[in-house]
């Protein structure tokens, strides 16, 4: 008999996930999936299509209360919630979300980084959007996840919450945020240790995962990139991570005016994450 999830962290993406998955997985009574994003209950960009596969992802768990995986898609998708709930109802979920905004603009930058996204601005790529939420064509297209290209849309938690609570138990859920998380880790994984009723556990280095950042140089980031830095797999890793580093400065930051027209777009939706969890944000 194949064994299951109970446990899933759902996004928000660039919102901590990456670092709530990295060190609940060292805790002793979880077991998160070795692949994270297998994305599995997202119609438009299954990572593992296959369900003996998905299945196989949990077959190493031994004697862990939980046994979950982390994928942030599973927030924004519009059916996720549903398949979930057909399959695993009494399940325990984190949600860890960041100041939408802010989030969307690490989103597009961590786009632009892949070379998944073309458009060269943010508020043109937010100008986009429209265009793209409703082009049938870009959504069978696009290179990634269709959600991750809509960079507003994808942050109107409120709405996808509501989608959760409607098929879900509001007790199985715990909300965080990603300031809280940066600020002070020890504390907010010791909340889910709580949430989940399992040992706390503190780590004595913390360390957060997928730190944004920017190329300086397009050349020497398509040299990073190419196939003739080494034919040896071990010297080419080590001569990648060091030209990375020689390229890589902080982002520049979002336009204020920018931020303003998102958060005033997203006030609506704000307020309904508010009523649903009691987190605001500013």
């Amino acid at each position: 008999m194949y064994k299951k999830p109970n446990f899933f962290i759902l996004g928000a993406g660039k919102s901590g996930t990456t670092t709530l998955y990295k060190y609940l997985s060292t805790h002793p009574s979880i077991y998160l999936t070795k692949i994270k994003e297998p994305t599995f209950f997202c119609e438009d960009y299954q990572v593992v299509k296959n369900p003996i596969t998905y299945f196989e992802l949990f077959e190493n768990a031994t004697n862990e209360s939980y046994l979950g995986e982390a994928s942030h898609g599973y927030l924004s998708d519009p059916k996720s919630a549903r398949l979930i709930r057909s399959l695993f109802p009494d399940s325990k979920f984190v949600i860890i979300l960041r100041n939408p905004a802010d989030r969307a603009y690490s989103l597009y930058n961590h786009m632009r980084r892949y070379r998944y996204e073309k458009i060269t601005t943010f508020e043109k790529a937010l100008v986009a959007e429209n265009e793209r939420i409703n082009s049938e064509y870009f959504r069978k297209n696009n290179p990634q996840y269709i959600h991750n290209f809509l960079y507003f849309e994808s942050g109107k938690y409120g709405s996808q919450i509501q989608r959760y609570l409607n098929l879900f138990d509001k007790r199985q859920f715990i909300f965080l945020k990603y300031d809280e998380l940066i600020v002070n880790p020890n504390d907010v994984i010791n909340k889910v240790c709580h949430f989940l009723d399992i040992s706390p556990y503190n780590f004595t280095h913390v360390e957060y995962a997928n730190k944004g950042f920017r190329t300086k140089s397009k050349l020497l980031d398509r040299l990073i990139h190419s196939r003739i830095i080494s034919n040896k797999i071990t010297i080419k890793l080590k001569l990648k991570a060091a030209l990375n580093s020689i390229n890589r400065s902080p982002l520049k930051p979002m336009k204020r005016e920018t931020k303003v027209n998102l958060m005033k777009k997203y006030e609506q939706d704000l307020k309904l994450l508010y009523k649903l969890t009691g987190i605001r944000f500013d």
